[in-house]
C-alpha cells in the first residue's frame, strides 16, 4: 500500500515542482560536468606528459572519452534546462532544442564510451542519427504537432542510445575494472529499461504535454536527474579504475624489467641512500639477492665507493650536470677482492621538487686487468724495440768504425773513397737510430731532425768547409716511418757526397743546400749546389755513377720520383719527391 500511496503522489506532482525538479537536475547536472571536466583535464596533462618521452608522436591530440563525457553530461544539463522552459519560452528553444540536446548529449556519452572501449566511434552515423531524430520532431512540432508522437519518439531514441551505452560498457570490461563496468552497466540499463517502458506506455496513455502531472513525467524527470549523478560517478569510477590498471601494469613492465635485467641497476636519493637495486647488481659484489646485499652494507652508497672524493665529485656532477657516463670505481666485493664497475647516472625530477638517482653499473674488471696485461705487454715490448735500437745503434758505429780503420790501411785513393761512401752510409744508418732512442717513439721520427743530424755528421767526417764550400739546410717539419727514413737518409748522404765530389772541381768554392719542404700531399728533398752544373744530356737513370743508381732505386723504393735539373744561376738541383 505504501508503494502504491507513493506513487499515487508522483502522480500528482503539479508542473511547478516538475519545473523544480528540473531547475535540481540542472543544478547536479553543471556540477556533474565539472567534476568530468576534471578528470579530461587530468587526462590531456597525462598525455602531454606521454608525450615528452615519444617526440615523434602528432602535436595535437585528440579529444578522449573523458572529453565526451564531459560535453555529453553538459549538454544534456543544458536540454534539462530547456525542457523546464516550456510553457514560458518558444517551441524552438523548449522543445525542439530540448529534445536535440537531450539526445545529443547521450549520443557524445556513447562516442566517448566507444572511444573508452576501443570500438568504432561511428560519428557519421551518429549524426546522421541525431539529424534525422531532429527533423522528426520539427515536424511533430510545427508542422503536425503531436505530443503523442514527440514523447513516443523521445522515449524510443533515448532508449536505443542507452542500450549501445550499455552495450559498450560490457564490451569495455576488464578484469581490473569489474565493479567500476558493473555500476556503469546497472546505470545505463536501468535507464535504458525506463525509457523502453516510457515507450510502450506512452503507446496506450497519451500525455498531455512532458509537464503535465503524470507518474512517467515525474519518473522521467527524477530518473533524469538522479542518472546524471549516477552516471558521472560510475563513468569517473571506470576511469580511475582504467588508470589504476594502467599504472599497476606499467609498474609490473618496469618492475619486470628492473628485475630481470642483466645490468646492475639502481635508485638513490640525491643525498646518496638506495631506494631500490636488482639482483645484477648485488650479484656484482658477491650477494645471492638485493635484499642480502642491503641487509649486510646498509642503504648508504657510500661503500660502494673506493675513494669518497670520487663519489662526492660524481655527485656534484649530478647536481651540476644532471648525469655523468662510465665513471669507472673501484670497490670491494663481499669476499673482501678489489673490483671495478663502470657507473652511468641521472637525476630524474619527480615533480613537486622531488627527484630520484637512477642509474647502471657493470663489473669491469676482468676488461681492466685485460687493459693492464696489455699496457704492461706493450711497455714490454716498447723496451725491448729500444734496446733492439741501441744495440743496431751500438754495432752500426762499430761497423762504421772498422770500416774507417779499413780504410787507413789502404793507399789507394779508389779503395779509400768506396770505404769512405760505405763508413757514410753506415753512420747514416747508426744516427738514425740514436735519434729513435732519444726520441722514444719505436715507429715514426721527424725526417727534418734526422736530415740535420745526417748534415751535420758530414761536415765533420767529409770537411767540405775545409775547402771553402758552405753546407746549409732549409728544412720543414716532415714526419716518416721508420723504413721510409732508412732510404731517405741514405738517399740524401748519396746526394750530398755527390755533389761534394763533383759540383766544385779545381779547388772551386760554392754552397750545397740539403733542403726539405711540403707541397701540398707531397714532400721534397732536395740538394742543389751552385757548382760547374751537369753535362748536356744527363739523365739520372742513365749515369754511370753508383751514386745515382743508388738514388734511384732508392726513389723507386719509396714509390717517388726523382730528378736532376740545371739550378737558375748556375749549378745543379736534385729531387726525390715522395708521400711521406
Amino acid at each position: 500500500m505504501g508503494i502504491i500511496s507513493y506513487l499515487s503522489d508522483l502522480s500528482r506532482v503539479d508542473p511547478l515542482s516538475l519545473r523544480l525538479i528540473l531547475v535540481t537536475g540542472f543544478v547536479l547536472g553543471l556540477v556533474c560536468s565539472f567534476f568530468l571536466f576534471g578528470s579530461a583535464l587530468s587526462t590531456s596533462f597525462l598525455s602531454v606528459q606521454r608525450r615528452k618521452f615519444h617526440p615523434g608522436r602528432k602535436a595535437r591530440l585528440p579529444l578522449s572519452s573523458d572529453h565526451y563525457w564531459s560535453f555529453g553530461t553538459l549538454v544534456v544539463t543544458l536540454g534539462m534546462g530547456m525542457v523546464s522552459l516550456q510553457g514560458l519560452a518558444p517551441e524552438l528553444i523548449s522543445i525542439l532544442g530540448a529534445n536535440v540536446f537531450l539526445l545529443g548529449g547521450l549520443l557524445l556519452i556513447s562516442r566517448g564510451l566507444r572511444i573508452f572501449s576501443g570500438r568504432k566511434t561511428l560519428g557519421w552515423a551518429f549524426l546522421a542519427y541525431l539529424s534525422s531524430y531532429s527533423l522528426a520532431i520539427a515536424c511533430l512540432t510545427f508542422l503536425r504537432p503531436s505530443v503523442q508522437g514527440r514523447i513516443l519518439l523521445f522515449s524510443l531514441a533515448n532508449c536505443l542510445v542507452l542500450v549501445d551505452i550499455t552495450m559498450t560498457v560490457f564490451l569495455a570490461r576488464r578484469d581490473k575494472e569489474r565493479k567500476a563496468s558493473l555500476v556503469a552497466r546497472a546505470v545505463f540499463a536501468f535507464l535504458a529499461l525506463f525509457f523502453g517502458a516510457r515507450t510502450i506506455v506512452t503507446i496506450f496513455v497519451s500525455p498531455g504535454s512532458l509537464l503535465s502531472p503524470g507518474l512517467m513525467s515525474t519518473l522521467t524527470f527524477v530518473f533524469f536527474c538522479v542518472g546524471v549523478v549516477a552516471w558521472t560517478l560510475s563513468l569517473i569510477l571506470l576511469r580511475n579504475e582504467h588508470l589504476l590498471s594502467e599504472v599497476l601494469r606499467a609498474e609490473g613492465l618496469y618492475r619486470g624489467l628492473f628485475e630481470n635485467a642483466a645490468v646492475g641497476l639502481f635508485q638513490s636519493s640525491p643525498e646518496g641512500d638506495f631506494i631500490r637495486i636488482n639482483a645484477a647488481f648485488a650479484r656484482i659484489f658477491g650477494y645471492p639477492s638485493a635484499e642480502a646485499l642491503l641487509a649486510d652494507r646498509g642503504a648508504s652508497t657510500a661503500w660502494v665507493y673506493g675513494d669518497q672524493e670520487i663519489r662526492s665529485r660524481l655527485l656534484g656532477l649530478l647536481q651540476t650536470q644532471g648525469s655523468f657516463e662510465e665513471a669507472e670505481v673501484r670497490t670491494v666485493a663481499k669476499d673482501g677482492a678489489t673490483i671495478w664497475v663502470s657507473v652511468n647516472a641521472s637525476l630524474v625530477g619527480l615533480g613537486g621538487g622531488e627527484a630520484v638517482i637512477t642509474g647502471s653499473m657493470v663489473d669491469i674488471t676482468a676488461r681492466r686487468r685485460e687493459g693492464e696485461a696489455l699496457a704492461q705487454a706493450r711497455d714490454e715490448k716498447v723496451l725491448l724495440l729500444h734496446e733492439l735500437q741501441h744495440r743496431v745503434k751500438n754495432g752500426m758505429g762499430v761497423i762504421a768504425s772498422l770500416v774507417g780503420l779499413e780504410a787507413g790501411r789502404f793507399s789507394d785513393e779508389a779503395v779509400q773513397e768506396a770505404l769512405g761512401g760505405l763508413e757514410s752510409k753506415v753512420s747514416a744508418l747508426s744516427s738514425l737510430y740514436d735519434l729513435l732512442q732519444r726520441s722514444g717513439d719505436t715507429t715514426s721520427i721527424g725526417l727534418d731532425l734526422y736530415l740535420a743530424r745526417l748534415a751535420d755528421n758530414f761536415v765533420s767526417s767529409h770537411g767540405p768547409d775545409e775547402r771553402g764550400i758552405v753546407l746549409e739546410t732549409r728544412l720543414e717539419p716532415v714526419e716518416v716511418s721508420l723504413k721510409r727514413a732508412e732510404s731517405l737518409g741514405l738517399a740524401a748522404v748519396e746526394l750530398l757526397t755527390d755533389a761534394l765530389k763533383h759540383a766544385f772541381p779545381g779547388g772551386r768554392k760554392g754552397v750545397i743546400t740539403l733542403g726539405l719542404a711540403r707541397q701540398g700531399a707531397v714532400a721534397l728533398l732536395t740538394v742543389e749546389d751552385n757548382g760547374i752544373g751537369l753535362p748536356g744530356g744527363f739523365l739520372p737513370e742513365k749515369s754511370a755513377g753508383l751514386g745515382m743508381a743508388i738514388v734511384a732505386t732508392l726513389a723507386e723504393q719509396l714509390e717517388g720520383r726523382f730528378e736532376a735539373a740545371a739550378r737558375e744561376g748556375g749549378g745543379t738541383r736534385f729531387t726525390l719527391s715522395f708521400i711521406p
